[in-house]
């Protein structure tokens, strides 16, 4: 007896890559720089095994470009200052349906389709103010700002960290702050 209740194939195809360039302006400050990009593709279709029905389509592409830069400014061995920004241009194209089922208990599951594309983009900045009043403590006080275009939505994120380096191998460390994180794009799209 056969028990498989779905075949199908699945093709997946991913890659990402990316370039640093990092830049010594004076001895006290130094500037990162990255330029990344990924992109994921999907084609997999799976049908139910009896009846051979559509099951699930997924032809989909993820793809995002991003420019990061980060600084860092010694002040003095007590005082330092971390700021940066980051741009992520992201485009995402669904053709997705997921097909009417019915489970083995009987409850029954409505067929859906989208098909949607999406250029959206995410825009960031940070800044970070680090103390370091005695050998071994570490004290920062910053905040991160985000934007993100799909739903026009601005966070601003402060946050906290207090940490001793007891000796080369242990440490510790508190930190506080808010964190936020929008959902994906197939999510929010639905």
């Amino acid at each position: 007896e056969n028990d498989m209740l779905y075949y199908g194939n699945q093709d997946i195809y991913q890659n990402a890559g990316g370039l640093v360039w990092r830049a010594l302006w004076k001895s006290n400050f130094v500037s990162t720089t990255t330029v990344g990009w990924q992109s994921s593709q999907f084609k997999e279709d799976f049908f139910e095994t009896n009846t051979g029905m559509p099951l699930i389509k997924n032809h989909s592409t993820d793809a995002s470009v991003s420019i990061r830069n980060s600084n860092h400014i010694r002040f003095s061995d007590i005082h330092s200052l971390e700021f940066g920004a980051e741009v992520k241009l992201l485009t995402n194209s669904y053709d997705n349906m997921f097909g009417a089922y019915t489970n083995a208990m009987g409850d029954s599951t409505a067929s859906f389709t989208m098909k949607r594309s999406f250029d959206e983009k995410k825009i960031g900045g940070f800044i970070n103010y680090i103390v370091r009043p005695l050998n071994g403590l570490t004290t920062t006080i910053g905040m991160r700002s985000d934007y993100f275009s799909f739903n026009d939505r601005l966070t601003v994120s402060p946050r906290t960290t207090l940490s001793y380096q007891f000796n080369e191998l242990t440490s510790i460390k508190i930190a506080s702050g808010m964190y936020y994180q929008n959902m994906p794009i197939t999510l929010l799209s639905q």
